[in-house]
């Protein structure tokens, strides 16, 4: 009995393409007129209280993650 081998042509052959790279864009404002002071989270008090019964993590892992995290999602 006889191998059955893939269509096309063997591993080796096959030239590798080059992974493309994420290029960050960076766009205009679409209005330039805009306050850009709006895009900055106001002061911590002012963004709301933490949920109830979120301590500090158990791990150090957690607690490094938590640092990383933006402002904004808490």
């Amino acid at each position: 009995m006889t191998e059955e081998t893939p269509a096309g042509p063997p591993e080796e052959q096959v030239p590798r393409r080059r992974r493309r790279r994420h290029r960050r864009v960076v766009a205009p404002p679409t209005n330039p007129a805009a306050d850009p002071s709006d895009d900055v989270p106001g002061p911590r008090s002012e963004r709301g209280a933490k949920e109830p019964g979120a301590g500090r993590p158990k791990d150090g892992r957690e607690a490094w993650i938590l640092e990383q995290r933006p402002p904004h999602w808490d």
